[in-house]
């Protein structure tokens, strides 16, 4: 991707109402499990233009990984440091070397989830924590997953197969952006109706990001989701567009 990209991906982590909402519910959701530990090493996977950093930063030391040559040159241009360039399902980290590692919407697009959870289990240390999010439900699979390159959508049994597998006691596993699943859903499976899931000859497909959110278009439907985060520090959610998984590598 061209470098420009990063700058414009930076911004809409900082901007988007599904972006702000959802680093609030992971705060939440770290804080309730991660106490305040400058000593504390942990492994972000997949970190692309670093728009969670000064988030994740508050909970321990990070080291940031990602595939893309020009994510990691945009982070080194903003000043971000503790940077390498990987291949999540090949981590250049010896065995053990974490205490918690997050991978934010990143598996999906592994082509051998197994191979990656796999990976992360092993640079954890025992009773290390991982907390991952994915994207929901494959009816709901559309020109969002195209323009971003994903290989599938989860439920969660099927995500806490994969976990498990490698080893992984599951803490939590919730859906989430539940709230505003019904509108989500309504227009996803109206794109695919109406064939606009395919790109059309002369036009780039657009993210669903691309779409300009300002005033209370954004703040309303920031609002909506953040206001499940009470919901998931009780309990879990039935449905949602988003799956939230809180693991345990066993001692």
């Amino acid at each position: 991707m061209e470098a420009a990209y990063y700058k414009e991906y930076a911004a809409i982590q900082r901007e988007h109402w599904w972006y702000q909402a959802r680093a609030e519910i992971l705060e939440a959701i770290l804080g309730r499990h991660l106490r305040h530990d400058r000593q504390r090493l942990i492994l972000d996977i997949g970190c692309g233009p670093g728009g969670m950093r000064p988030m994740l930063s508050q909970f321990g030391r990070l080291v940031s990984t990602d595939f893309t040559f020009e994510a990691l040159q945009f982070c080194t241009a903003q000043k971000l440091d503790y940077l390498v360039a990987a291949d999540g399902m090949r981590l250049p980290f010896s065995n053990g070397r974490f205490d918690a590692a997050v991978a934010f919407d990143v598996i999906e697009h592994l082509s051998d989830d197994g191979l990656g959870v796999r990976e992360l289990f092993r640079v954890l240390k025992p009773q290390g924590w991982l907390f991952v999010t994915v994207p929901a439900f494959q009816f709901l699979w559309g020109r969002q997953d195209l323009v971003s390159h994903h290989f599938r959508r989860y439920n969660a049994a099927g995500l806490s197969t994969v976990l498990r597998a490698a080893g992984f006691d599951i803490e939590q596993i919730s859906y989430f952006n539940t709230f505003l699943f019904p509108p989500v859903a309504a227009i996803r499976l109206t794109y695919r109706w109406l064939g606009l899931n395919r790109a059309r000859a002369g036009k780039e497909m657009k993210s669903d990001f691309s779409v300009p959110h300002h005033g209370w278009r954004n703040e309303l439907p920031r609002k909506i989701f953040a206001a499940e985060k009470p919901f998931l520090l009780r309990g879990n959610l039935p449905f949602g567009v988003s799956l939230l998984c809180i693991a345990c590598r066993p001692q």
